[in-house]
């Protein structure tokens, strides 16, 4: 699975200009509860490396994204979409720092990214409807 980087990058759900994120996922977090039901990430992990077929990121972007309508009709308020796919990234402290990621002690102080090129990641953004930056 060699060469995923090339897919679009739009990590996480945070973004520094949209000053109320913070708040309203904290608000959010509290509404949602404990809910067994409701999930934040799936993991498959093959026992080996495997090749994808053909088509099967693209069908996986769309499964995301049928979650992320439901979340939207459940939220009429707020937008989700599949944001970034690809190799998985590995950001550096001050990176994580600044996209509002938890932190990894693990990871180097600062540089630049590295990645994961047998994992593919699909990363889901969140934020209120409207302009971006009101």
């Amino acid at each position: 699975m060699l060469g995923l980087r090339s897919g679009h990058v739009d990590f996480g759900f945070y973004r520094p200009w949209c000053h109320d994120n913070k708040l309203v996922v904290e608000e959010l977090k509290g509404k949602m509860g404990d809910d067994p039901m409701k999930i934040r990430k799936i993991e498959i992990e093959f026992p080996l490396l495997v090749e994808l077929p053909p088509g099967f990121e693209q069908a996986l972007d769309r499964l995301v994204d049928t979650v992320c309508k439901k979340y939207e009709q459940e939220n009429p308020m707020r937008v989700m979409w599949p944001a970034g796919h690809g190799s998985k990234p590995i950001f550096s402290q001050a990176d994580l720092a600044f996209l509002g990621k938890p932190p990894n002690p693990d990871a180097p102080k600062k540089g630049e990214p590295t990645w994961e090129e047998h994992v593919y990641q699909i990363d889901v953004a969140e934020r209120m409807k409207g302009k971006v930056g009101e």
